[in-house]
């Protein structure tokens, strides 16, 4: 008996251990599932801007934009380099002070060997053959044609029309976000039109089965509401898997996990809105990013033909330079020189390549200015169509509701008639059909009136 309480008082440590991962594995120590976020459109949209990658890739362009004008903006200060030289020579003296006199590209520093003369009364200027040199070179452009202004000017504009594609690429974000969303409401409430179908064909089965076993109804009225209620539930399932779509593609837009849990909420409005196309069509002139970029493409254009064309001009520029050289000799002396200068430089004959890079630039700002009117005809269709669809829309609207309610009522006499026991199964079939469609029609046209609004707001530059 000592033995076995031994045994057992030398296993309680694992028995406890073992005890305690049990304890954690059951449900109530499991780690809590993540919270699922139910977000309104303005709570996605505000998400979408922080967090999509498609926008931080534009904003990069932007930045790069930037440090291109600052780039173009430093070719206004003079240029300094430092620079050195180390050279071998034979034995022969002459090749050595033609080295030295040439070493760095500048001119001979002082005598040469072969003047064989003391400098400074310190001694000759015999190097071996290791040679040295090191210098400061400032060159600063006086006058280069206005390229280096015109180049300025043309990434400056081109930091302006990448903030316009960034404006862009923010209203489609937000276009395709709001259809996405009033897509998904859309989905939604067609799983609840098809969830009612699916019960109210389950009650129809049930009574149509009582009336069967009072033989008041034939059997085959019972196969026919089973086989439209396999359909529907059929149905069912592809509108839910059509909900989980949605929302995936939601959620990449937003720049999130498809498997983050998520779900919105929110309405399908109604609310009417005056339209004036006219205005419209003004205001879109003035406020569309891609309207005011393809007007930056053009400005760009420009100033890329006056670089073009500043290549033909006279390059006059100011350099100055101080080198200093020496060598391996007991009585080698360092020695140094400065120099001052003007640099004058006209291009007299290219074999035509200035005249065909000019001629290409022309054709490029031509085509941009070409672009720029189809642009702004594209924008005129965009505010037209939108117009044209919000109409549509808000005339479906008052349609399918009309529609609705009439099937609505069908469906009740149907069902009354039914349990009377003077109903006819198909005719319940048609009505619960036709329901179902016309809740299908209302709710897209719903969906589709809301998003021509936002078509309509994006088509005029006001969608933000």
């Amino acid at each position: 008996m000592r033995r076995l309480r031994t045994r057992r008082a030398k296993q309680g440590p694992f028995f406890s251990l073992l005890l305690g991962i049990l304890l954690w594995a059951v449900p109530g120590h499991a780690q809590a599932p993540a919270v699922q976020r139910e977000l309104s459109l303005d709570e996605v949209i505000d998400l979408a801007l922080a967090k999509n990658a498609g926008l931080r890739a534009a904003e990069r362009e932007v930045e790069a934009a930037l440090k291109g004008h600052e780039a173009a903006r430093g070719r206004l200060w003079p240029f300094a380099d430092v620079f050195g030289d180390w050279q071998y020579s034979g034995p022969n003296e002459e090749n050595k002070t033609r080295l030295l006199a040439n070493i760095g590209r500048m001119p001979k520093l002082g005598p040469t060997l072969a003047d064989n003369q003391p400098i400074g009364g310190v001694g000759r200027r015999e190097f071996d053959h290791n040679l040295y040199a090191l210098g400061l070179r400032v060159t600063y452009p006086l006058y280069v044609g206005g390229r280096i202004v015109a180049e300025i000017e043309a990434n400056r504009l081109v930091t302006l029309l990448t903030r316009e594609r960034l404006a862009q690429t923010a209203d489609e974000l937000i276009f395709n976000l709001s259809s996405t969303f009033y897509n998904l409401l859309r989905l939604r409430e067609n799983v609840g039109a098809t969830e009612a179908n699916v019960r109210a064909l389950e009650e129809a089965r049930k009574n149509i089965g009582s009336l069967v076993e009072v033989g008041r109804a034939p059997r085959v009225d019972l196969f026919k509401v089973n086989t439209r209620l396999a359909a529907v539930r059929q149905e069912l399932t592809r509108a839910r898997n059509e909900v989980e779509l949605a929302h995936a593609v939601l959620k990449t837009l937003m720049g999130l996990d498809v498997t983050e849990p998520l779900t919105v909420k929110g309405t399908l409005g109604t609310e009417a809105i005056p339209l004036d196309l006219g205005q419209d069509l003004r205001e879109s002139e003035r406020r569309r990013p891609e309207l005011q970029a393809r007007r930056r493409t053009v400005e760009v254009r420009e100033q890329q033909v006056r670089i073009a064309r500043g290549a033909r001009l006279p390059s006059v520029s100011v350099r100055t330079q101080y080198l200093g050289g020496a060598g391996e000799s007991e009585f080698g002396q360092p020695v140094g020189d400065f120099v001052v200068g003007v640099n004058v430089s006209v291009p007299l004959f290219t074999g035509g390549e200035l005249t065909a890079r000019i001629a290409q630039e022309e054709a490029k700002l031509a085509r941009a200015r070409e672009a720029l009117e189809k642009a702004r005809l594209d924008i005129q269709l965009d505010v037209q169509a939108a117009h044209l669809q919000t109409t549509e829309a808000r005339e479906r609207i008052a349609t399918a509701q009309a529609a609705l309610e009439e099937a609505r009522e069908a469906l009740r006499i149907e069902q009354l008639k039914m349990e009377v026991g003077k109903g006819i199964v198909e005719d319940l079939l048609d009505a619960q059909a036709a329901e179902l469609q016309a809740e299908t029609n209302h709710t897209r046209a719903l969906a589709d009136y809301n998003t021509a609004l936002v078509a309509r707001k994006k088509a005029i530059g006001r969608i933000r």
